[in-house]
């Protein structure tokens, strides 16, 4: 789900349910339409409110986990500087290939990237300390890459954590019900189609809402793709784009900076041919 569809969806959904509200001729001047809304109501608050909760949490969970790990590579170049420039040299560039594949990688591909992780690694092991202060830098390396692998794990177990089959029934299956009793119900007055119609698209509102924050789409430039742009500044390292981000308008943070952008000739997951082209907003 793309945000930039969510306002074309809330407005066709209003003018469906307004029609509706308006020209539907099997309204129900029953009693227990408006007690099956008030029941569906109910439900749907409580397991609205359960799910978007926990969607929420497990975000953050991700967040705080990505930051840790994010903080650590910042510091694995900041100790490589210890060793010498051909050593921060070659840490930067590992740790530079991790985050460009990371970025690659669809989220759900995430545990995709460990043989860039491995390169992190081989490099740590490949220096020989020669005095005491690179021999502590060694050791708060190897503390480093385990705090790193540690979050890089707790993330790697959260991302498949999706709403069940079921749980997406129920979540169906509630608003339904509930816009199905709106229309139903005799209004007989243009302002309460109008205000029924209004609660409609909030509904629909809040299920796009829980499908976001569960696929991890809900603000994820600010919260997901920007961070990571920072972090290849920490460690002086162009921002990097993959190009389909860029055409599918899912980022923006790029305009007026320098950055690089990675080209894939092949559709995903095939990475092969990759190429990369800088480019200079800054002189224009």
């Amino acid at each position: 789900m793309k945000i930039k569809f969510v306002p074309y969806i809330l407005i066709a959904s209003f003018a469906f349910l307004f029609l509706l509200n308006l020209f539907y001729p099997r309204k129900i001047d029953e009693p227990f339409v408006p007690l099956i809304l008030s029941i569906t109501t109910f439900l749907f608050s409580i397991f609205v409110s359960f799910s978007i909760s926990d969607r929420h949490k497990r975000l953050e969970e991700l967040r705080e986990n990505d930051s840790i790990e994010r903080s650590q590579l910042t510091l694995l170049h900041y100790h490589a500087q210890v060793f010498g420039k051909d050593f921060q040299q070659k840490m930067d560039n590992a740790i530079d290939n991790y985050l460009m594949a990371i970025l690659d990688h669809k989220i759900w591909d995430f545990h995709k990237t460990e043989n860039y992780v491995k390169e992190i690694h081989a490099v740590i092991i490949s220096v020989k300390p020669t005095n005491d202060i690179q021999k502590t830098t060694y050791g708060a390396l190897l503390a480093r890459f385990s705090d790193l692998l540690t979050a890089r794990r707790k993330t790697i177990g959260i991302i498949p954590e999706r709403l069940s089959k079921f749980e997406w029934f129920v979540a169906t299956v509630l608003p339904l019900l509930i816009l199905a009793s709106i229309v139903l119900i005799e209004t007989n007055s243009l302002v309460i189609s109008i205000i029924s119609s209004l609660l409609g698209i909030m509904i629909v509102h809040i299920m796009l809402f829980l499908f976001m924050l569960d696929n991890f789409s809900w603000k994820e430039e600010q919260r997901i793709f920007e961070p990571y742009q920072k972090t290849f500044e920490d460690i002086e390292k162009l921002r990097y784009y993959p190009e389909i981000l860029m055409r599918e308008k899912r980022v923006k943070n790029y305009k007026g900076k320098k950055y690089r952008v990675g080209i894939f000739p092949n559709s995903y997951p095939n990475m092969s041919g990759k190429e990369i082209k800088i480019i200079d907003e800054t002189k224009k």
